[in-house]
């Protein structure tokens, strides 16, 4: 099983857990909310399944999906999947439309955190970090592989 943590900021080529948003179990998140899911939010809790997809082009990603306080437009958001201390994804820096969420809020669906090689963090307790606008929030998940469409 892939324990997850959702907090976030890249740094070197071949980061390590602490250069990986610096957080270890209780980061401040302010308003950011995690989530999973390519269509909408759909929120993650400790022990919550995150799902790796197949994509179309050869490689497997985690639908991302993140939620906050605040108004529409873009921002810098930052991902990454570690494990043991070595960042397992693709590096993901990426400014992202905030949209509207319909309660107040806004939220940025469907990013990709793509994960080049599977057998590198499936069954193996992970941390999977996300920071937006200096908010970072985490959450341990396990990582199964998604059915297809």
């Amino acid at each position: 099983m892939i324990g997850l943590l959702l907090a976030c900021s890249r740094g070197a080529s071949e980061p390590q857990a602490d250069a990986v948003g610096g957080h270890s179990g209780d980061a401040d998140a302010g308003s950011l909310r995690l989530g999973q899911g390519d269509l909408g939010f759909e929120p993650l809790a400790d022990g919550d399944v995150a799902w790796l997809h197949p994509g179309p082009q050869g490689l497997q990603h985690v639908w991302v999906t993140l939620q906050r306080d605040g108004a529409p437009g873009f921002g810098l958001v930052e991902l990454a999947l570690d494990v043991d201390g070595v960042v397992v994804s693709s590096p993901f820096e990426v400014s992202v439309p905030w949209t509207d969420d319909g309660a107040g809020g806004v939220q940025a669906i469907g990013l990709t955190l793509v994960v080049p090689d599977p057998a590198s963090a499936l069954g193996l307790d992970a941390v999977l970090r996300a920071r937006a606008l200096e908010e970072a929030d985490q959450v341990e998940v396990v990582v199964e592989w998604a059915a297809t469409r």
